[in-house]
């Protein structure tokens, strides 16, 4: 779908990829987003989006990079830049994990007319994903996966 150009870097964190960082990330994003987008639904989107991700990254990723003891790590930068012809605000996470693409271009469709409790286990948090931020994507790029969260400035 193209790149953002350009791009201007506005606020960046990297930090271990473990559950002692969770915190401190969701208080960047919360922190950054809010200076950024205001405190409006655009920013709770925003959060809901980067959680489901990081989330992922953290209880998935293997910690022990087959077998070279490297740590998973992850980088969050805030970029400002415009994307099919509109201003956005992007989210770009990246994690030096195994390359993972969750098919972020697919449409998913979850069925909420049957019980929780009967519906297959797994999708929900990228179709959560898909529908809080105004576009999504994902690549392999420099050796880390690389999931950019956009939302479209007024």
């Amino acid at each position: 779908m193209g790149e953002p150009e350009p791009m201007t870097p506005l606020a960046s964190l990297d930090r271990a990829a473990v559950m002692e960082s969770w915190d401190e990330i969701q208080a960047f994003v919360a922190e950054r987003g809010e200076q950024l987008l205001g405190s409006g639904p655009a920013l709770y989107k925003l959060r809901l989006a980067t959680e489901e991700l990081l989330s992922n990254v953290i209880r998935y990723a293997p910690s022990d990079r087959a077998g070279t003891q490297a740590p998973l790590h992850l980088w969050l930068t805030f970029l400002q830049g415009e994307f099919q012809g509109k201003p956005a605000l992007i989210l770009q996470l990246e994690d030096n994990g195994p390359a993972f693409d969750p098919q972020l271009e697919r449409e998913r469709q979850i069925d909420t007319t049957q019980p929780i409790q009967e519906r297959p286990i797994g999708g929900l948090g990228l179709f959560l994903v898909q529908q809080s931020v105004d576009h999504v994507d994902y690549a392999w790029s420099n050796q880390r996966n690389r999931y950019r969260l956009f939302m479209w400035l007024p």
